[in-house]
């Protein structure tokens, strides 16, 4: 810019406002809209995992070579479990924004199910932000009917 034949350089600043990325709640992200019941029942599901496995295995070793039709079964439903809450747990990793690297816990969670699911579970899910507690960086749609009932009284 040109002032009395004499540049002048502008200088534009931009101030972003932000929470840190740690605490960062994203519009899709479901986990901090639950509360701490439901958190603890899927804490609860999450490590009656390992603990279910650990029964089928030794059931197994005792049975010998000929499992009973009821271990097959028990084995075969706890696999189907376990492949369902890996997905739900791929799910939750994909929309954390606070994750570093979502690959890294994709892969984590496909490989190592019994041992990174109850370690997101900690670390992701129950130590996650909760929505109204003023820890969220902005409107997260959702709300709850009671919270919503509130607002309009409010009015």
């Amino acid at each position: 810019m040109y002032s009395n034949g004499v540049m002048q350089d502008e200088v534009v600043v931009h101030v972003v406002d932000a929470v840190p990325a740690d605490r960062r709640v994203g519009r899709s992200e479901t986990i901090p809209r639950w509360g701490p019941t439901s958190r603890l029942a899927l804490g609860l599901l999450t490590f009656m995992g390992p603990l279910i496995a650990s029964v089928l295995a030794v059931a197994a070793i005792a049975s010998g070579s000929e499992p009973s039709p009821l271990l097959l079964g028990s084995t075969f439903g706890f696999l189907i479990a376990h492949c369902l809450m890996t997905m739900f747990y791929i799910a939750f990793a994909g929309q954390n924004p606070r994750l570093r690297s979502r690959l890294r816990w994709h892969l984590a969670l496909i490989l190592a199910g019994p041992i990174s699911i109850p370690a997101y579970w900690f670390m992701h899910v129950w130590n996650a932000p909760r929505i109204g507690r003023g820890d969220e960086d902005g409107e997260v749609p959702g709300m709850d009917m009671r919270e919503a009932r509130r607002m309009a009284l409010a009015i």
